[in-house]
């Protein structure tokens, strides 16, 4: 008759590293060893140790230990990780975003324009709907006339209500259109 899983998994545990395993090893309880006081005194001394020797080698062992130079400004800096750039501003200027742009429309402005335009999308013409959830194709968004990948800016002259379906439609398309301030 062939073995269960449930039989296979005992035998496998009694053969296994968790048999003859002794106190305080790491395959005792997973990849973190025992958990009593004093195994768990003893491994965080071993870990203070090699810290100090990795640290006394002039290892990376402490955060901020790559040296860095901005593609930017030509900053020097210390990071972590390797990195291009020493801020968001300089990362900005490298991809032609201009730091003074916030990549965000506050609420009040959103409803302003909103009610501006009546509550209608501005590329169809048809009612947006304010309920809609954020990720439905009927949702109110703002579009940029002039998007800001072209050199628009977010000033409300250049904002108006679309529906997400139908700004996600137009892309990055430039027209003339602006709409009305009544």
């Amino acid at each position: 008759m062939p073995e269960t899983e449930a039989e296979r998994s005992a035998r496998r545990y009694s053969e296994g590293a968790w048999a003859n395993s002794p106190h305080g090893s790491a395959s005792r309880y997973n990849k973190g060893g025992c958990r009593c006081e004093h195994c768990r005194t003893e491994a965080n001394r071993r870990k203070r140790e090699q810290y100090a020797r990795r640290r006394a080698a002039g290892g990376q062992s402490q955060p901020g230990t790559i040296a860095c130079v901005c593609r930017t400004c030509g900053t020097e800096f210390k990071s972590r990780k390797a990195r291009s750039y020493c801020s968001r501003e300089c990362y900005r200027n490298a991809v032609g975003t201009a730091p003074e742009h916030d990549w965000y429309i506050s609420r009040g402005w959103r409803l302003f324009i909103y009610d501006r335009d009546g509550w209608r999308c501005q590329l169809c013409g048809d009612p947006v709907d304010m309920t809609a959830d954020t990720h439905a194709p009927t949702a109110p968004t703002l579009d940029h006339i002039t998007p800001r990948s072209r050199g628009g800016s977010d000033d409300p002259k250049n904002l108006r209500l679309a529906h997400r379906g139908c700004n996600a439609r137009r892309q990055s398309a430039v027209d003339e259109y602006v709409p009305s301030q009544s």
